[in-house]
Formats: C-alpha cells, structure tokens, sequence
C-alpha cells in the first residue's frame, strides 16, 4: 500500500472536491437562468371549433394517462389517435396527431386482449388511415397478454430500444407491468421508468388505466402516481343519454384543457368522431387540492402574466378567475386562502415593501 503524507493526503481530497464540484456545476441535470429552452413539440392536437385553434393534447418527451370505466371506449379512442399518426392528418377535423419526420414510427403494446382482438385494432386503425400499404413498416403492435409484470416491462423495453424512429408509444393498459397496483415502490419504479424512456428517446407514451367501479380516480396507487406524472389525463365515459357515445373529457391539463368532444363506432366497428350533443363539463369538479405541483406554478404563472403585483384581495380575485378560464368550474374563497397561504409559507409569493403592501411573485415550480 503507497504511503502518502498528510500534505499529499490533503492534495488529493481538494482534487477530489474540486472535481466533484465541477462535474455538480455542469450537470446535465441542472437548469440554468440563461439557458434557452425549447418546448416541448405537440404531437397530437384536438380542434376547439368554437376557439377556431387546436389545444395540446400531448407533446414529445412527456407521459399522459387515458382512464375510464370498463368498456367506456379507452381503445377506440387510442384508435383515433393512432390513425390519425398513420394518416398524417386529422380525423373527422378534430383529432390531429402530427409526428416529425424522424419520429413516423408508433409503437402500441395491449396488455389485455388476445391476438385476434389486437388484429382487429389494428384492421381499425389502417381502415381509419386510408392506409393499403404496408402499415406495420409505421405501426408495431404487440400483444403482451401471455407474459408476467417483469416480462412484459423487460419486453417494452426491449422494443423501444429495437424500434428506429419512435414518436408514439401507446401501453394499453400500464397496470399489467406491475404486480400490485397498490405497491407504492412498484408503482412509483414503473411510473419513473416511463418518465425516463419518454425522455431519453424524446417520445410521447400513452397509458391506458381504469378507474375505480365506484369512482373516477383511476385504480390503485400506480393511478394516484400517473395523475400526478401525466402532461394530460383524459377521461372516457359513456354518455348516460346515449350508450352508443361516449365522451372524452380533459380531466387533468398541464396545458389549456381541450374542449370535450363525442366519438362512437359504427355499424362496421369503425371508430368516428360524433356530431352528438354531450354535457361539456364533466361531472367532477376541480379544486386547487386536485391539482399536482406543476398544475399550481402553471395557475400562478397565468395569474402573475396578468400583473407583477396584486393587493390581497385582488390577488384572490384573480386566482378564481384563472382557475376558472384554466379549469372551467368556479372554486370556493376558502381554497384560495388556504392556496394562497401555501404560496407564502412556501416562499412562492411575498411582501417586499412589507406587511400590507402588494404581494409579488418570487419563483415558481417550488413543492407546495
């Protein structure tokens, strides 16, 4: 063993430091005030007609959820989507998804259903995409339903990284690549992986969840887990006046929500976007306790676009009225002081001038 003196020893742990210290500073991780960030590309836009512009309903490099009951028409409207990737154009002039050159490629793995009802999907989608080439050279379908939890994750992965050019991927349904959907570590792992794939591979993955018999919150803790992670959930629900249509519902939205729309399958099982008359609110109301941390800095952030500053009582004012332009339901007094008494334990807002003076932004994207 190589002796060394104490001034050598010394040496080397300030070498040591100064190398972690600059491998710290120039983390691929870290965010820096004079970086120039790009956003992220959507890929799949729903057209609000009464707006005349389409909202974001998915964007490259992030994970969205579509949950719904049992039989509520998750896959058909998946099957929308997916022909509108292959068709490179919109359906029914409502549902467009546009993917880059480079990222034509789709992957769709069904966790559920035999071969034979996987096939179909498929006839669905290439009839939707007016496509009579070759359509599996763009979409890769898989049917994973013979396989375990770990087999199945191994075999997604397996695909993503054997599958040139990938866009979309779709996983219908996620709760199949975990053993337990109440499993915290399980479903915080499997929920992290899909944030790092959607990343590192700059895709958008599409996760099909059911929801509770007796409720709207999506199953187990892998569903408590997407609805915080996911750039968008979507709800399906049968419409309670027509059972042949069912409604799709922005639920969560870290961009504007979309309007809600009606889709149903015709006499041929093909999916089509309805003229049908739906509720457009969706049942649930939202509440600031509903929405996640990144949902909250993107309220602040509109309500401070308004102004630099607010009194206390304007600054309540203005948080209802972003809420309800964001979200589309009124919220009570009470959420916004308790909202806004987070904001000030949290640092996220102050007094600069002192107490009883205007209140301004300090930063945003901070845990509440």
């Amino acid at each position: 063993m190589e002796n060394f003196s104490l001034e050598q020893i010394k040496e080397l742990i300030h070498k040591d430091f100064d190398f972690e210290l600059v491998t710290f500073k120039n983390s691929d991780f870290r965010v820096l005030s004079t970086d120039i960030l790009k956003k992220p590309i959507p890929i799949v836009e729903i057209y609000n007609s009464f707006k005349e512009e389409w909202d974001i309903l998915a964007t490259l490099g992030n994970i969205s959820t579509v949950k719904g009951k049992a039989k509520s028409r998750k896959s058909t409207l998946l099957s929308l989507i997916v022909g509108a990737a292959i068709k490179g154009d919109s359906i029914g002039d409502k549902i467009r998804c546009t993917l880059p050159e480079n990222k034509q490629k789709i992957l769709y793995v069904d966790t559920e259903q035999q071969k034979y009802h996987v096939g179909f999907l498929l006839r669905r989608v290439q009839s939707l995409s007016s496509n009579n080439g070759n359509i599996d050279e763009e979409l890769f379908v898989y049917s994973l339903r013979s396989l375990s939890p770990k087999e199945r994750v191994l075999k997604v992965k397996e695909f993503i990284e054997s599958i040139d050019g990938l866009g979309l991927i779709i996983i219908d349904g996620i709760r199949d690549l975990v053993m337990s959907i109440n499993d915290e570590v399980e479903s915080t792992e499997i929920v992290s992986l899909l944030m790092k794939w959607s990343l590192e591979y700059d895709v958008h993955i599409m996760n099909v969840l059911h929801e509770n018999p007796t409720s709207d919150k999506a199953r187990g803790h892998i569903g408590t887990e997407m609805m915080n992670k996911s750039e968008t959930v979507i709800k399906v629900e049968i419409d309670p006046k027509d059972e042949d249509i069912s409604a799709i519902y922005p639920d969560m939205c870290r961009n504007k929500p979309f309007a809600p729309f009606p889709i149903g399958i015709n006499e041929f099982g093909i999916p089509f976007i309805s003229d049908a008359q739906i509720d457009k609110k969706a049942k649930k109301k939202m509440g600031i306790k509903d929405l996640n941390a990144d949902m909250k800095s993107k309220l602040l952030e509109d309500v401070f676009n308004r102004q630099k500053e607010f009194n206390y009582g304007a600054l309540e004012t203005q948080i209802k009225t972003s809420f309800k332009e964001m979200y589309g339901n009124e919220i009570g007094i009470n959420q916004v002081k308790e909202f806004i008494k987070q904001l000030k334990e949290a640092q996220i807002i102050h007094q600069p001038d002192g107490k009883n003076k205007p209140y301004t932004q300090v930063t945003l994207g901070l845990e509440f």
